[in-house]
């Protein structure tokens, strides 16, 4: 008979991310933009938005930033932006395959996973 290995402490939890000293730093600065996009009620575009945009160019040093709703949406304005069209072959890292194939289904992308005959 086997027997179960006895744990004689709690496990630890392993942090994920710790953001508390970053929250420290600028806290009441991010609870002020939310409280005014609250009293705004403009939770879509708005003016945070804009300003989210502007700051975004000014940092990457280009005239336009886009704010989008999530990583799907830049990947798949960043695939137009290229030139990718419906029925264009895609090379995918497997890595990224769960992540990412919706994006290309979206776009109407053929993926071709490395290592395949296809590639």
């Amino acid at each position: 008979m086997t027997s179960q290995p006895q744990i004689t402490s709690p496990l630890e939890p392993v942090p994920q991310l710790d953001l508390s000293a970053q929250y420290a730093a600028i806290g009441a600065e991010i609870r002020t933009a939310a409280e005014r996009v609250m009293a705004s009620q403009q939770f879509v575009l708005g003016r945070e938005g804009a300003a989210l945009e502007e700051e975004i160019a000014k940092l990457c040093g280009v005239t336009h930033g886009v704010g989008v709703a999530s990583g799907t949406d830049a990947l798949i304005l960043a695939l137009r932006a290229c030139g990718v069209q419906a029925g264009d072959e895609a090379l995918l890292a497997l890595s990224a395959r769960n992540r990412s194939s919706r994006t290309f289904a979206r776009t109407l992308t053929m993926l071709i996973p490395p290592n395949s005959d296809a590639a």
